[in-house]
């Protein structure tokens, strides 16, 4: 039988804003608790995937120390996107730039698992929920990682362009007419998967040189442009030893065919065969191909 006054009031508002602000709180700590469950899961599937199939990448703390600089590329990226002031647009997630990056530098196996696990990743993200990310993302990380395998030479570079920007049209088809979307909503969807094929792709190329040297890792890129006949190097052993250029040639062929046979690498045999004997540069003369007859 207490009257309730202006002070009384006041108290019992200021009861009720502290019981809701704790019980917020208890909320937030759950959901970030949650959070780095879920992102840790997620990351752990990629680290066993190494641990059991990839031993020597897991055993390379240069090769981990890239999958982990490039991942954070992409979550950072993910989370500029995200905080946009227009509306979210998942298609610009940059995890076909991973795919392309980690399939180059190792294989494609690798490469899709890692577009896999970082479209999990991403649309996990209470800022992608509800969104398209994980499916968008998937499918445009695979074919990243699928389509790199023919692109034989850096100027070759937008048949990889083309065939992601066509993965993400296909998406957005495919997602436009399972929602019901209109035309100009699904054109802009694959507008935006375009723009990030050609940017994932290009800067990839850029910063691949000094990912593989930072990886220690040598791609079909380096040994292509090293198998080119016309490098210094070898131009010099066609005029200064021409037996052993003659020779060098017939055993990178072979090199290379056996190779192939029996599944190993044929580039790198087939480069390792070319420069084998360019230490006889020293002293041509001193080699029976480069003397002449009697």
């Amino acid at each position: 039988h207490e009257v309730v006054g202006r002070e009384e009031r006041e108290k019992m508002r200021a009861l009720q804003d502290e019981l809701a602000r704790r019980g917020e709180g208890r909320r937030n700590a759950s959901r970030v608790v949650g959070a780095v469950l879920f992102n840790t899961l997620v990351l752990t599937i990629f680290g066993l995937t190494l641990w059991l199939f990839r031993p020597a990448l897991y055993g390379s703390i240069r090769a981990v120390l890239l999958f982990a600089i490039v991942f954070l590329i992409v979550i950072i990226t993910s989370s500029l996107i995200a905080h946009l002031p227009q509306r979210v647009h998942p298609e610009l997630i940059p995890v076909a730039f991973a795919a392309v990056i980690v399939s180059i530098l190792f294989d494609p196996r690798i490469g899709m698992i890692a577009a896999m696990v970082l479209a999990a990743l991403i649309g996990g993200q209470s800022e992608f929920r509800g969104t398209n990310a994980l499916f968008l993302n998937l499918i445009g990380g695979t074919a990243a990682a699928f389509t790199v395998r023919i692109v034989r030479h850096r100027n070759q570079s937008h048949f990889a362009m083309f065939a992601i920007a066509g993965a993400y049209l296909i998406a957005a088809v495919a997602i436009g007419l399972t929602l019901g979307l209109p035309f100009i909503d699904i054109a802009r969807s694959a507008g935006w998967g375009a723009l990030n094929a050609v940017a994932s792709v290009s800067i990839a190329m850029v910063l691949l040189p000094g990912a593989e040297q930072f990886a220690g890792v040598d791609t079909d890129f380096t040994l292509l442009e090293w198998s080119d006949l016309n490098r210094p190097l070898l131009r010099r052993l066609s005029l200064e030893a021409p037996g052993t250029y003659g020779h060098t040639i017939a055993i990178a062929n072979l090199a290379e065919s056996a190779s192939n046979a029996i599944g190993a690498n044929g580039l790198l045999a087939r480069v390792g065969a070319l420069y084998h004997d360019i230490g006889k540069l020293k002293k041509p003369q001193y080699f029976a191909e480069n003397q002449a007859k009697g």
